[in-house]
């Protein structure tokens, strides 16, 4: 996917963008002081509502929106259908997705552009033990961008005993290195991934 080069941004806003407050700035002229409508002529009003129309049609030329997607223009505007797309790209959601396996609960959410907010629980009733990369998902819901590791924290009753990390790999498996502790222990991780 293309996206609008620095070249082509600045293109955009000089001819839009500075276009339209000029543009403006002439309709406010012609139409006299808005602030003292009560004497303005009936006339003088349908003017001013065709001068805004003007300028508003006339912010961006039809021949001069082009798709992006098929475009070499490095100043070419963006057009609604690229416009779809970044809008798309840069959403977030804010209803938790939620993925199971192994007993590990993982719920994930977009948070940016190919950024998702990650967060991992699980409860260990016999305690933490050969846990060096150990596999705790083979199906993560997501293919992150490239091999990335989260502090995890755990804890017995919201005290914290022990640290380690989830790694979340190219290859959609996730796994655990956590400190040994003998006893039941929750591990619980919080963070942000790149993703594909």
């Amino acid at each position: 996917m293309k996206y609008l080069s620095w070249t082509g941004l600045q293109h955009f806003y000089s001819k839009y963008i500075g276009n339209l407050n000029e543009q403006l700035k002439n309709v406010k002229k012609s139409i006299g002081n808005l602030g003292n409508l009560a004497t303005a002529s009936k006339e003088n009003l349908v003017y001013a509502i065709n001068e805004i129309k003007s300028a508003l049609s006339s912010f961006v030329e039809k021949k001069d929106i082009v798709d992006n997607l098929t475009s070499q223009a490095g100043d070419a505007p963006l057009s609604a259908n690229m416009g779809r797309e970044l809008s798309e790209d840069m959403s977030v959601e804010t209803e938790w997705k939620i993925y199971n396996e192994n007993n590990w609960e993982l719920k994930y959410r977009k948070s940016g552009y190919k950024r998702y907010q990650v967060r991992a629980i699980y409860t260990d009733k016999n305690g933490s033990h050969d846990n060096k990369d150990r596999l705790i998902m083979s199906g993560c819901p997501f293919t992150p961008d490239g091999d990335q590791r989260l502090v995890m924290l755990m804890n017995v009753a919201q005290q914290i005993v022990g640290t380690g990390n989830i790694q979340f790999r190219t290859n959609r498996n996730v796994t655990l290195s956590a400190e040994e502790y003998n006893n039941p222990v929750t591990y619980e991780c919080y963070g942000e991934v790149i993703v594909q």
